[in-house]
């Protein structure tokens, strides 16, 4: 698997209204977004993953109305694709992932080039929203699979598409 970037260089997102919606009027502060290159939950083989998840504690019930709000479902159903007039995700030609929601939210965060090559390859990413707060350490990729094993996000497939 690879993971391309640094733990701690995490970008948070960029969306106001995304971040309203999820944790409230100081939500781009408090709403942290990550990806990798990793193996797809349902159906193996590489394929980008973006993560979306509160810095800090006390905001489950605000990202789980942002979760239901993209149409995200839990990780032990199947995935669907997401509806591509809802949401849908854009690659920029300065190497970053746009995500847009309803109502033309956008959240946005550089990605290295394993990232845009998995994510153009299968035309599609993963989309997690975390109810939790991920504590790691720089390297510590296995602080992320523990986190996400415990199965408090929801995910979807995202198409990316041209722009």
């Amino acid at each position: 698997m690879t993971r391309p970037g640094d733990p701690d260089s995490h970008d948070r997102a960029t969306s106001s209204r995304i971040d309203a919606l999820a944790v409230g009027q100081a939500g781009e502060r408090q709403l942290m977004c990550t990806g990798w290159v990793g193996e797809h939950p349902q159906g193996g083989g590489d394929v980008a993953h973006l993560l979306l998840y509160p810095a800090g504690h006390g905001v489950a019930d605000r990202m789980r109305t942002l979760a239901t709000g993209l149409g995200l479902g839990p990780g032990d159903q199947p995935l669907r694709h997401l509806d591509r007039e809802e949401v849908h995700a854009w690659l920029d030609d300065d190497s970053h992932v746009h995500v847009q929601g309803p109502g033309g939210e956008v959240a946005e965060r550089p990605v290295p080039g394993a990232w845009r090559s998995a994510a153009t390859t299968r035309g599609y990413l993963v989309l997690s929203i975390g109810m939790d707060p991920l504590v790691w350490r720089t390297g510590d990729w296995d602080a992320l699979d523990r986190w996400l094993a415990r199965g408090r996000h929801q995910l979807g497939l995202v198409d990316v598409v041209a722009r």
